[in-house]
């Protein structure tokens, strides 16, 4: 379980999250449905700004080892 420290101005908390949601969430950001979803969604607004981006994909691999990381350096 990886513990996330949140310090605000009044108070600081540890929020513990387990390893299983970190992949879910890796899973779920590196979907091509959603990359396709947002880069559709976003198209609109920088049409009107004139600005050309797409959102890139990300690796889930490489996102996946960092995670394996993680689980060594807190053990």
């Amino acid at each position: 379980m990886l513990h996330v420290n949140v310090k605000t101005k009044g108070a600081t908390f540890t929020i513990p999250v387990p390893y299983v949601l970190l992949n879910i969430g890796v899973s779920i950001l590196t979907s091509k449905l959603l990359i396709r979803h947002v880069n559709k969604w976003s198209k609109p607004h920088l049409d009107k700004k004139n600005i050309s981006f797409t959102i890139p994909s990300i690796d889930k691999t490489e996102l996946k080892r960092k995670i394996i990381k993680l689980k060594k350096s807190n053990s």
